[in-house]
């Protein structure tokens, strides 16, 4: 005689930190598809740091000079992009967190869920880097003809991959 499955309930048991990698990864980047998708791509706001012309700026900050080559130049981005970068951060402090919080430790009892929960870092990983593909497939598809044919919306679009290129540059150093 053949012998019944284990229920759902047992199944889930044994695998419920590998479930919920993969819900988390879900669940965040369900949250940069939302935000590309249902953000107003036209509303933009100011960022960057002013460049100095003529010797005068009013922002400028002299104890910053070695790291200039850093700075993003004052621009206009869009909100969307702006919020991905928020949610990219979360998401990169979520992975130093798990991994500060879950280092594995010798002779516990339960090294398997540490192992497995450790996957919980390089998931994150790359599930942060995966939300600025996801930008790169949404918003050229999405708004192509309006950067065809309208330069501000093109300008927005550049201004936009400035940024993010900006903070994936940034983002290596810092994380």
């Amino acid at each position: 005689m053949q012998r019944d499955p284990p229920p759902k309930l047992v199944k889930f048991s044994k695998d419920y930190i590998r479930e919920f990698v993969d819900y988390r990864r879900r669940f965040l980047l369900n949250k940069a598809r939302e935000i590309l998708t249902e953000n107003d791509y036209h509303n933009t706001v100011t960022m960057g740091k002013e460049e100095i012309r003529d010797g005068v700026v009013e922002d400028y900050d002299d104890n910053d000079a070695e790291l200039d080559s850093f700075d993003l130049p004052k621009c206009s981005i869009s909100d969307t992009a702006n919020k991905l970068i928020a949610l990219v951060r979360e998401t990169m402090d979520e992975s130093v967190a798990v991994a500060t919080k879950f280092s594995p430790e010798p002779n516990t009892d339960d090294e398997n869920a540490i192992k497995t929960i450790g996957l919980l870092r390089p998931i994150l990983y790359k599930s942060a880097r995966e939300m600025f593909s996801l930008f790169l497939a949404i918003i050229p598809s999405s708004h192509g003809r309006e950067v065809a044919h309208v330069p501000r919306t093109a300008g927005v679009v550049h201004n936009d991959c400035v940024f993010l290129a900006n903070h994936c540059l940034t983002l290596g150093i810092e994380y």
